[in-house]
């Protein structure tokens, strides 16, 4: 019983690098990965006098399956947990907004996202194509170059202009005096 259960531990930790990699990419966090194979060892000691696997064999696509279906198991475990949580705090969320301590104004995340639209709403046709393309519709700029018969690297100081004149622009709009007044030929573009 001995000579087989270091002949376990021998096999085990010849594919402990390899284990462990699969630890790594399918457990939930990568602090897991040493728990998951913890599991592992703990199931393949635990199980291995009642299946009798041949420890002659190659063992390592029984030992990867164990790895990988053991790192969803905690996987599937830590979800239901944390949508426990979510739930939880949806509760309180709640509670909170029948209680009437809801913010009056939006959030400033969302308030700075809608001066950019608006900021991208005032550019000129050429320029608010560009950022429309690039990065809303994921279009990469080589794609826009041969499309535009134009060179990538002109398109791309081309983008950066226009990035600095948007950000000058949220800038305006966010500044606590700031009104609507924007100079209109801020966006003109060279």
């Amino acid at each position: 019983m001995s000579n087989d259960f270091d002949r376990l531990i021998s096999q085990f930790e010849s594919k402990s690098g390899l284990l462990l990699k699969i630890a790594r990419r399918y457990a939930p966090r990568p602090d897991l990965a040493a728990d998951v194979m913890q599991e592992v060892f703990m199931e393949f000691v635990r199980y291995s006098p009642r299946r009798r696997w041949d420890l002659e064999s190659d063992i390592a696509p029984l030992l990867c399956r164990m790895t990988r279906d053991c790192a969803i198991r905690i996987w599937k475990k830590e979800c239901r947990h944390s949508s426990e949580a979510l739930i939880k705090l949806a509760e309180k969320l709640a509670a909170i907004r029948e209680a009437g301590i809801v913010r009056k104004s939006p959030l400033p995340e969302i308030a700075h996202l809608e001066t950019l639209r608006e900021c991208v709403k005032k550019l000129p046709e050429r320029s608010r194509f560009m950022i429309e393309e690039h990065y809303f519709n994921g279009i990469s700029l080589e794609r826009l170059a041969a499309e535009n018969s134009g060179n990538a690297a002109t398109l791309r100081k081309s983008l950066f202009r226009i990035r600095t004149l948007l950000r000058r622009c949220v800038e305006r709009f966010s500044a606590p005096d700031a009104g609507s007044a924007l100079d209109p030929g801020e966006f003109e573009t060279r």
